[in-house]
């Protein structure tokens, strides 16, 4: 039998704890976890006083900053608005605040910010050239390919940049990004920069916004290309790739007008001049459809006999 057995090889008893000696082990134990909370505590507290009192020392104070990539911002300029000088602790900000703040610089798109301790300090940053200008009522601002502002505009850059007309009343700020009153005008106006640039349409001069629904380019000052709504990104894709295939299927310096309103039905091209009031895609004038797999190109013959109208 199990009972009889632990009593024959004197099995210790279990001591019960009650009462006032209950009390006693339970005060016990608080006390011996609160002393090793407090120890802990402590010295947590003397590590934090330790690496307080190491990075404080002049062995961690900034000798040397190099800056790369500069070449529209001066390195000066870079280092006055990031806050960083010879002498300063390394430690005193985080590569995330001085990043923010060059990025407030026109003509910078990206930055990085590397510290190597114990006391130098490497800055890259990338650029961007203008590439625009927008016109606010009257005002034009030139800004980058992504739409971030970089100056206002002079009399001889007329005829440098693309020109955005139409524009509705926006905010601009320089080194920050352009915000028109329309939240849905200003997607239209990036969305334009960006198609513009991944398409190489490298010959465009002019966009006209008058109306975000009936968007219209103008190439080499003689071609217009009635956009019309952008639509979805597959949409808009399809639109310029055949877009691109008419224009390079025209000769150079060619006028007219070509018509993608309506991918569906094709894209089209005719002769004349575009008058955004009167033309209704009714031109009786002399058209050579081009279909919208862009198999179709014009002959010879009917190249010749358009650059002649």
């Amino acid at each position: 039998m199990p009972d009889a057995e632990n009593k024959r090889r004197g099995a210790p008893k279990k001591k019960s704890v009650t009462g006032e000696n209950s009390e006693k082990v339970i005060r016990r134990r608080k006390r011996r976890r609160r002393n090793r909370f407090i120890s802990f505590l402590f010295i947590i507290l003397m590590i934090l006083c330790a690496c307080l009192i190491v990075i404080k020392t002049p062995l961690f104070d900034v000798e040397n900053i190099t800056v790369e990539g500069d070449v529209l911002v001066t390195e000066e300029d870079i280092l006055k608005v990031a806050g960083i000088a010879e002498g300063q602790n390394i430690f005193d900000h985080l590569s995330s605040y001085y990043e923010e703040r060059i990025l407030s610089l026109p003509y910078v798109s990206a930055v990085e910010v590397e510290k190597k301790i114990p006391s130098e300090i490497h800055i890259t940053i990338l650029e961007e050239y203008e590439y625009a200008v927008i016109d606010f009522q009257g005002v034009g601002v030139i800004c980058d390919k992504y739409g971030k502002t970089i100056r206002i505009a002079k009399d001889e850059d007329i005829g440098k940049y693309i020109k955005f007309t139409g524009c509705k009343e926006g905010l601009y700020d320089m080194g920050g990004y352009v915000k028109l009153k329309d939240e849905e005008e200003t997607g239209t106006l990036l969305r334009c920069l960006a198609a513009i640039e991944d398409y190489g349409f490298s010959d465009v001069t002019k966009v006209d916004m008058a109306d975000k629904d009936d968007i219209v380019f103008t190439v080499e000052d003689t071609l217009t290309v009635k956009i019309g709504e952008l639509g979805d990104e597959d949409e808009l894709s399809y639109k310029m790739a055949y877009i691109k295939e008419v224009i390079d299927s025209l000769p150079h310096g060619i006028s007219g007008i070509i018509d993608a309103t309506n991918p569906e039905a094709g894209i089209s091209y005719r002769t004349g001049e575009y008058d955004r009031e009167s033309d209704s895609g009714d031109i009786k004038e002399e058209q050579e459809e081009i279909s919208g797999g862009g198999e179709e190109t014009l002959s010879d013959t009917d190249e010749t006999e358009t650059t002649d109208t």
